[in-house]
C-alpha cells in the first residue's frame, strides 16, 4: 500500500507519463495539430512576470479533446503551465495566453511549449513533417537590462532617447544600456544643416518606418537602422522673380533651368508692354543657350541674366513729351503777355476840369468850388 504523503509526487509523475512519445505517422482522426506561434520576450529581467502566447491550428475529422502545455527546458520533465482540456470540431485555431516568472538569476530560459490530443487515455502530439510539428521550443535571455543600437551612418547626429540626449559616434551610431521591458521614445532630427549650403534629411528606418520620432519596445536587445540623404542648395539669381529662388536638391540628382527669350515684366509695367529680355547664364555654370542641364553634386548659385526692353514706351514718351512741352510754352507766353486794358493805350486822356475863378482842379461831382466857393457852370469851369 502506498503512504499518503506519496500520493501527490506519483499523481504528479503519472500525468507526465501520460505525455506520451510523438506519433510519427498521423492519427486516425486527427488531421493536423500544429503550434503554429509560441511568442515570448526576447529578454526579461530576473524574477519578473510575463506572458506567452502559444497559437495552435487544428483541423480533425470528428470531434477531439486537444490541451496544451509549457515545460522548462528542452524536454517534457518540467511541467510550468498546462492547459483546461479543450473539445473541438472541424478545424481551426486556439490561442492560449499565460504568464510565467522568470528565473531570480541572469542566464537563458528554455521553454518547450507543446499542443496534445487525447486518444483514448493517452494524450499526444504528433511529430509527422508532412503533417507539421504540435510543438515549439524558444530561449529567453534573462536580464535586467538589454542594448538599444542605433545606427544612423551620419557623425553627429544629435537624437534623444526619452530625456536622454545623445550624439552619433565617428561610426555614426549610438548604443545605450537600458532596463529590458520597457517602451523608449526616440527621436532622430529629420533635417540637419552643414556648412557650405549642404544639408541632411531623414529618409527612413529599415523596418520600413519613416517617422523621426517612434515608440520601441525593449524587450532584447535591439538595433535600429535609420538613413539620410544629403541635399545641396541652389540658388537661382535674376532681376526676373519667376527666375529668382532658392530651392533644395538631392545629391546628384539632375536640374534642368529653361529660359525664354523674353517674358512681361510684372503688373503694372508689364500692362504698358515693358518686357525683360534674356542674355545667358552666369555663375557656376556660363552659358549664353536658353536650356542647360545641372547635375547637383554640390551646391551652385546660377545667375539669369536679363535687361528690361524700354522700347514700348519710347513713342509714347516722345508724344508726351511734345505735349508736355506744348503746354509748358503756353502757359510761358501767358505769363509774358501785358494785362489786357479797357481803352487803348494810344487814347487821349481827359484833363481834369478846375474852376476859371480861382484855378483850383474840380472834380465831376462837385456843384460849388471847394476854394472860392464860385458856383460851377460850364462858364465857370475850363
Amino acid at each position: 500500500m502506498l503512504n499518503r504523503r506519496h500520493i501527490p509526487p506519483i499523481l504528479f509523475i503519472l500525468t507526465i507519463l501520460s505525455f506520451t512519445a510523438p506519433v510519427a505517422a498521423q492519427a486516425v482522426n486527427v488531421g493536423q495539430l500544429h503550434v503554429v506561434e509560441f511568442r515570448t520576450p526576447r529578454q526579461v529581467s530576473p524574477n519578473s512576470i510575463f506572458t506567452v502566447k502559444l497559437d495552435v491550428e487544428y483541423a480533425v475529422h470528428e470531434n477531439a479533446t486537444i490541451r496544451a502545455a509549457i515545460f522548462k527546458g528542452a524536454g517534457q520533465s518540467d511541467l510550468i503551465w498546462q492547459s483546461d482540456a479543450l473539445l473541438i470540431r472541424g478545424g481551426g485555431d486556439q490561442v492560449w495566453e499565460t504568464n510565467i516568472t522568470a528565473p531570480p538569476t541572469d542566464g537563458t530560459l528554455q521553454l518547450s511549449a507543446y499542443a496534445y490530443y487525447r486518444d483514448g487515455s493517452q494524450w499526444k502530439y504528433l511529430n509527422d513533417t508532412d503533417h507539421r510539428s504540435s510543438y515549439k521550443q524558444v530561449s529567453i535571455r534573462v536580464s535586467k537590462n538589454a542594448n538599444l543600437q542605433i545606427q544612423l551612418n551620419k557623425p553627429n547626429l544629435q537624437l534623444t532617447v526619452e530625456n536622454l540626449t545623445q550624439k552619433t559616434s565617428e561610426a555614426g551610431d549610438v548604443t545605450i544600456t537600458l532596463p529590458v521591458g520597457n517602451t523608449y521614445t526616440i527621436s532622430v532630427p529629420s533635417t540637419m544643416q552643414l556648412q557650405n549650403s549642404t544639408r541632411l534629411m531623414f529618409t527612413r528606418w529599415e523596418d520600413g518606418s519613416n517617422q523621426t520620432k517612434r515608440a520601441i519596445l525593449l524587450d532584447g536587445d535591439v538595433k535600429l537602422t535609420g538613413s539620410y540623404k544629403t541635399q545641396y542648395l541652389l540658388h537661382l539669381n535674376s532681376i526676373a522673380a519667376n527666375y529668382s529662388y532658392t530651392k533644395w536638391y538631392d545629391a546628384n540628382s539632375k536640374v534642368t533651368l529653361e529660359s525664354p527669350a523674353s517674358l512681361p515684366m510684372n503688373w503694372p509695367l508689364g500692362q504698358l508692354g515693358l518686357k525683360y529680355d534674356f542674355h545667358g547664364w552666369s555663375g557656376d555654370v556660363n552659358s549664353a543657350s536658353p536650356v542647360i542641364n545641372l547635375t547637383m553634386n554640390i551646391p551652385k548659385t546660377i545667375n539669369a541674366n536679363f535687361s528690361i526692353d524700354f522700347t514700348p514706351l519710347i513713342f509714347p514718351a516722345i508724344f508726351a513729351a511734345g505735349i508736355a512741352g506744348g503746354l509748358i510754352l503756353i502757359a510761358l507766353k501767358r505769363r509774358t503777355t501785358p494785362p489786357r486794358r479797357d481803352k487803348p493805350l494810344d487814347q487821349p486822356v481827359k484833363p481834369q476840369p478846375v474852376c476859371k475863378n480861382c484855378g483850383e482842379p474840380l472834380q465831376e461831382t462837385w456843384m460849388h468850388c471847394i476854394r472860392c466857393g464860385a458856383k460851377l457852370t460850364p462858364e465857370t469851369i475850363k
